[in-house]
């Protein structure tokens, strides 16, 4: 699959027009602060990704696997605080 668009485009089109998101009111602020830099180192990689020599890497596949990954992690995440919950 070659690039589709330039990683520019991509992030002004396809990244921005989300909404910025709700801050979570179980989330500290600090937390917040947090999930809001990884994100944003996130998108760094997911620009290097973009932009390698290898004309299948897009930003959108990176950000999908990436997707895929974070999704797997919160998973686990809720079924571990359900352990913890049944042990107390």
């Amino acid at each position: 699959m070659k690039h589709v668009q330039s990683f520019e485009t991509f992030s002004s089109t396809g990244i921005q027009e989300a909404s910025e998101p709700k801050k979570a009111s179980a989330l500290s602020e600090k937390m917040c602060e947090a999930i809001d830099k990884c994100c944003e180192m996130m998108m760094q990689e997911a620009k290097a990704w973009h932009q390698d020599e290898n004309i299948e890497h897009t930003a959108e596949g990176w950000a999908a696997e990436c997707n895929e990954y974070m999704k797997e992690c919160m998973e686990n995440l809720v079924k571990e605080c359900g352990a913890m919950m049944k042990n107390q």
